[in-house]
């Protein structure tokens, strides 16, 4: 692995208290922003320690962590739990509709109602 994702792969893990889960594959892609500028995006997948290594074309296993960062950065550009549960133990992992909005303001600098909204709330 090289040592920038390692280094990547270990901040998300600290971070987002994904000490119950393993690496399970990543990749490196280049994206065009909207001002059409070059960004490399380290894609990460995450799935619970308890469940085996999956097989190629099987589905994620519920409670796999989808995450995706800039490359150069390390800013976190995307996250996503599969069927929407998360072993996850972060104390700064949000929990509830204004802790949420708040993380997604300060992680990925947007603003809530201008540039993001909520899609449903559990």
């Amino acid at each position: 692995m090289h040592p920038k994702v390692k280094e990547h792969a270990d901040a998300a893990k600290e971070k987002l208290g994904l000490g119950e889960y393993r690496l399970e594959t990543y990749r490196i892609h280049r994206k065009l922003n909207l001002l059409h500028e070059t960004e490399y995006i380290l894609t990460m997948e995450w799935h619970p320690n308890r469940i085996a290594a999956i097989e190629d074309g099987d589905t994620k296993p519920v409670g796999s962590v989808s995450i995706d960062l800039d490359f150069h950065t390390g800013k976190l550009k995307a996250i996503q739990f599969t069927g929407g549960k998360t072993l996850a133990t972060a104390a700064s992992f949000p929990n509830g509709k204004d802790d949420v909005i708040s993380w997604v303001e300060k992680e990925l600098g947007l603003k809530y109602g201008r540039h993001f909204q909520l899609e449903s709330e559990a």
